[in-house]
């Protein structure tokens, strides 16, 4: 794709800076959802900290994550600060936290399927059967199924794996990783899985209306169904925070939804110098130590 820069800088006079005061809003309505997500996951496992404290601390690693790969990078601090204040709690700290990102991610990709079938069933022309995009969904569906058999037939894959694979451990962690999931209780986990959805469809509406404020009128559907791709792709560990990846998801498949290549890159241009602005404050938390103040 070309980009005409001179349209590309027209989109700053035109675009709606008042619609970032409401997508800010949106950034710490998710960013509540994560912290009581994972206040749940530790009170399940016995841990018990407080809210306001999660939240700030999870600001902070969000700022941090800005510079780490993927867009969970911060988690490490997270992890650090947790199981320094709750001595002898480092694996209920870790499972707390690789389940709310396990959970997360299903949710998302729940999400994402539920889109992609509304966009083939309504023959939006996005997604087309044979496709690239198809054999992506297709992909993350045969994903969901495998990782559901593997919940409950983990004994008979705990086998077959230490029989295929005898050096390999990493399906042993992930088996691990499962069978200590099922060790929680459901309600915890259906609640989780709920705020996940509600992230994801928060995460995605706020996408959409950075287009709206760009002068576009979305065709919402199709830009959610983008919007999650878009916050799957940073689970890959290539980039920093997804820097350059989710941009360029953007770009090229939104140039089937009719949108210019410039305003794609001024959009997410935008979002990132925004989502960087917004993270802001983890840094004052992170640099000053207010959360642990709060913490106590």
């Amino acid at each position: 794709f070309s980009i005409d820069w001179s349209k590309f800088f027209t989109s700053f006079q035109t675009y709606k800076y008042w619609v970032a005061a409401i997508t800010f809003a949106f950034f710490c309505a998710n960013f509540i959802i994560n912290s009581l997500k994972l206040k749940i996951l530790l009170s399940a496992c016995k841990v018990e900290q407080r809210l306001p404290g999660l939240i700030a601390l999870h600001w902070s690693s969000n700022f941090l994550s800005n510079f780490l790969p993927t867009t969970f990078g911060g988690d490490v601090y997270k992890f650090y600060v947790l199981q320094k204040e709750n001595q002898g709690k480092g694996e209920e700290i870790l499972l707390s936290m690789v389940v709310s990102r396990l959970i997360g991610f299903v949710a998302m990709i729940v999400l994402n399927l539920v889109l992609a079938s509304v966009i083939i069933f309504t023959g939006r022309s996005l997604i087309v059967i044979g496709s690239a995009l198809w054999w992506l969904e297709i992909g993350l569906l045969a994903g969901l199924v495998l990782l559901a058999v593997m919940w409950w037939q983990q004994s008979f894959f705990s086998n077959l794996f230490a029989r295929i694979f005898p050096e390999k451990k990493i399906f042993d962690r992930l088996l691990s990783i499962l069978n200590k999931l099922k060790s929680l209780p459901a309600a915890a986990l259906l609640k989780v899985f709920a705020l996940s959805l509600l992230y994801g469809g928060i995460s995605c509406f706020a996408f959409s209306l950075h287009y709206w404020a760009a002068g576009i009128q979305p065709e919402y559907i199709s830009l959610f169904y983008v919007a999650s791709l878009v916050f799957l792709s940073g689970v890959l560990p290539v980039t920093l925070n997804g820097l350059g990846l989710n941009e360029f998801i953007q770009v090229v498949m939104l140039q089937e939804l009719m949108i210019s290549s410039e305003v794609a890159v001024f959009v997410a241009f935008i979002k990132r110098v925004l989502a960087l602005m917004y993270s802001l404050p983890g840094s004052i938390f992170l640099l000053f130590n207010n959360f642990a103040n709060m913490r106590k």
